[in-house]
């Protein structure tokens, strides 16, 4: 098995939090509005600034914190999971 090697480079100024931030002001979208659905550090500026947020089992203990909802981890539908749980009701 080959070495699998990920690397995320950004500007130090750049994150999801403020990606969907901007996202939302070039749409005239309230953020509160959205719901945000991760499992990493990376999405933690996100979860901070959307209105709803769903971690995933395997999420950071941080992440899930912050969370308003936990789903089925990475590997079984967390997303299906999610919107039959909590949208389709």
């Amino acid at each position: 098995m080959k070495p699998i090697f990920i690397a995320d480079i950004i500007d130090v100024h750049t994150s999801k939090g403020s990606a969907i931030n901007k996202f939302c002001e070039t749409l005239s979208i309230p953020i509160a509005n959205y719901i945000a659905i991760d499992d990493d550090a990376n999405d933690i500026s996100m979860f901070q600034a959307c209105g709803y947020n769903v971690a995933m089992q395997n999420a950071l203990p941080k992440l899930k914190t912050l969370a308003d909802y936990i789903t089925l981890d990475n590997d079984h539908d967390r997303v299906a999971h999610f919107v039959l749980q909590k949208l389709l009701v």
